[in-house]
């Protein structure tokens, strides 16, 4: 009983600390997570791969805005 309370305590804990560090650290360091990428670079990716990497960049350059 006593071990089925501690994944409902540390999963918010841990998507609020992925959430507050997606948005301090592109702040801090002035580097994005994910970097911007142009055509020639997304060509090198497998094709499944690169509508991952598009949503990813994006979505970390959204929410520093």
């Amino acid at each position: 009983m006593e071990l089925q309370r501690y994944p409902e305590a540390i999963i918010p804990w841990a998507l609020t600390a992925l959430g507050l560090i997606t948005l301090v650290y592109p702040k801090v360091t002035g580097v994005p997570l994910f970097p911007v990428l142009s055509y020639e670079h997304l060509s090198e990716y497998p094709i499944w791969e690169i509508p991952l990497i598009y949503v990813a960049s994006y979505a970390t350059r959204a929410w520093g805005a």
